[in-house]
C-alpha cells in the first residue's frame, strides 16, 4: 500500500518506535502490516507452541511477550508482529483489512489518541478526508475507553482507508490499544473483530488472568 498506519507512539512512547499509516520503509509497528504483501497461510502461528487452532468457531490469541489475550474467529490468521503486539488478518493476505490490539507502557489514552490525530494529520495531508479530531470517550461501562476515527484516500488500496482507534486507560498505568484499518466498505468486518477483541479482553498480572469483560457499545464508521 502507499500508506500504512501512522504513528502508534509517536512521541509519548520512544521505546517502541511506533507508527500507523507510515511509509514501508520503517520497521512494521503495533498498527502496521508487514512491509509487503504476504499470504496468510504462510504466518507463523500467533503463540509458539499454543493448540492447534480449531477448524472453526472463537480461539483465544495469547501473547508470550506482553501477557495480553482475547478471542478472535478463526476463520481469520492472528499473529504477533515485530513490536509485540497482536495482528488480525481479515483477508487472503497481509494488506487491507487488519486489526491490531497494543500494549503501551507509561502514557494515558486521551492524551495519546490526540497525538494519533495530529500525526494523521501531518502523515496524511492533502489525503486526509475526514479529520480525527479530539478524542470521545465512549460508553463501556466501567471502562476508561476513547475513541478517534479518521478516514484518507488511498489510490493503491483502491478507496477510502478508514483507520479507527479506541485506547483504554489500564490499571497499571499501561493502555490498550484497538485499532482497525480498512476499506470504508469493509467496515463490518473489522468491527466484528474488534468488538470480540475488546469484549473478552485479558491481561497477566503476576501471573494471574485478570478478566475484563463488560457490555460495549460501538461506533460505525
Amino acid at each position: 500500500m502507499k500508506k500504512n498506519v501512522i504513528a502508534l507512539a509517536l512521541i509519548i512512547v520512544m521505546l517502541f518506535s511506533l507508527s500507523a499509516c507510515g511509509s514501508k520503509d520503517e520497521t512494521p509497528a503495533a498498527t502496521e502490516a508487514p512491509g509487503q504483501s504476504a499470504s496468510v497461510s504462510d504466518l507463523p502461528a500467533a503463540t509458539p507452541g499454543a493448540p492447534a487452532v480449531p477448524e472453526s468457531g472463537v480461539t483465544t490469541y495469547v501473547s508470550e511477550v506482553n501477557g495480553i489475550s482475547f478471542d478472535y474467529d478463526v476463520q481469520y490468521v492472528a499473529m504477533t508482529n515485530q513490536a509485540g503486539n497482536a495482528m488480525i488478518y481479515a483477508g487472503e493476505s497481509t494488506d487491507l483489512p487488519f486489526c491490531t490490539v497494543s500494549l503501551i507502557p507509561m502514557t494515558d489514552a486521551e492524551a495519546y489518541l490526540k497525538e494519533m490525530a495530529d500525526a494523521s494529520e501531518i502523515e496524511l495531508g492533502k489525503d486526509l478526508q475526514t479529520k480525527a479530531g479530539d478524542p470521545t470517550k465512549v460508553d463501556f461501562g466501567d471502562r476508561d475507553i476513547y475513541y478517534i476515527y479518521y478516514t484518507y484516500k488511498d489510490k493503491d488500496a483502491g478507496g477510502t482507508v478508514a483507520c479507527a482507534y479506541y485506547a483504554e486507560n489500564l490499571e497499571d498505568g499501561s493502555v490498550a490499544v484497538y485499532n482497525s484499518t480498512a476499506l470504508e466498505d469493509q467496515a463490518d468486518v473489522v468491527n466484528g473483530i474488534l468488538r470480540l477483541a475488546i469484549e473478552t479482553f485479558h491481561i497477566a498480572a503476576d501471573g494471574t488472568r485478570q478478566t475484563i469483560i463488560n457490555p460495549v457499545t460501538y461506533r460505525t464508521p
